[in-house]
């Protein structure tokens, strides 16, 4: 059995951290299409004009991708752990204790995320609509889970925490 040198070890786990990142930037994009065909194909059955289906289409992919990318940051993490022979195990175990404390004291951001995935399955509105909520009037220039960015029609940024999204008023183009 042929014994390695520390410098062809060593370039051999830099080659895995590169293919493990290359891996991972090549699964997103890849993800990323596979996301849009599925939510396009998801809304071809609904009775809403083409422009509604597109906002939707856009918006739904946005926070989908934006989900990929942090799962695919905490798996390519463990990789490079795994790669330079670190225990993973242990670890796991106490971020999934440490999830617990944090899951107590970040209610409010835990409330953010569960209205914002409602807000997006019940199409109430989608980027580039032009709403009302709470005593914020203007169009929607973003949305993620936790948070919806209103423009103005002065260009001033409103961000709105979904959990504070109690009423919205969607008004028609036209």
């Amino acid at each position: 059995m042929k014994s390695f040198s520390l410098t062809e070890i060593w370039l051999l786990k830099v080659f895995y951290l590169l293919a493990s990142l290359l891996g991972a930037v090549l699964f997103y994009y890849l993800f990323k299409i596979v996301i849009r065909r599925f939510v396009s194909l998801t809304q071809k059955g609904l009775k809403l004009p083409k422009k509604q289906i597109s906002k939707r289409v856009n918006t739904l992919s946005h926070v989908l991708e934006n989900v990929v990318k942090v799962i695919l940051f905490f798996v390519v993490i463990f990789l490079w752990l795994r790669i330079f022979n670190l225990e993973t195990t242990p670890l796991v175990a106490g971020v999934s204790v440490f999830s617990i404390v944090i899951a107590f004291s970040v209610q409010s951001l835990l409330r953010d995320v569960i209205n914002g995935f409602f807000i997006l399955l019940e199409n109430q509105f989608n980027v580039g609509d032009r709403v009302k909520i709470g005593n914020f009037e203007g169009e929607v220039e973003k949305m993620t889970l936790r948070v919806t960015v209103l423009k103005d029609e002065e260009g001033n940024l409103h961000y709105i925490p979904n959990s504070e999204i109690r009423a919205v008023t969607w008004f028609k183009k036209g």
